[in-house]
């Protein structure tokens, strides 16, 4: 993607920092994730719990009952659960970065 297409989508994010800053590190690895996410899912929205200094977790809702929660570090992004289609999934899967039960390719995703 070019840095025109990075421009284009918007997903509209709630933040809920629980009274934690993130560090540098895990916060590059959050908005790779979140354009990523905005970009495979446009329409959805996401949560993000700020699960410490470390750790955000993160659900992404879309119509109806859809939804994905991912945790993430600045080293890692996991899927957690989900309830979303067949495709939906393989969209969902390829937003995991190291993650040992699912083959993601988060970082090919964003150019990273």
């Amino acid at each position: 993607m070019n840095h025109e297409q990075r421009k284009v989508r918007k997903m509209k994010i709630e933040r809920k920092t629980n009274g934690y800053t993130i560090s540098e590190e895990l916060k590059t690895m959050v908005e790779r994730f979140e354009f990523a996410a905005s970009v495979l899912f446009p329409e959805w929205e996401m949560e993000q719990f700020y699960y410490g200094e470390k750790l955000v977790m993160v659900t992404i809702k879309g119509n109806g009952c859809e939804y994905a929660d991912f945790n993430i570090t600045a080293k890692r992004v996991s899927l957690n659960s989900l309830t979303v289609t067949k495709t939906r999934y393989e969209l969902c899967e390829s937003l995991t970065h190291n993650d040992e039960c699912h083959n993601g390719r988060l970082l090919k995703l964003v150019n990273f």
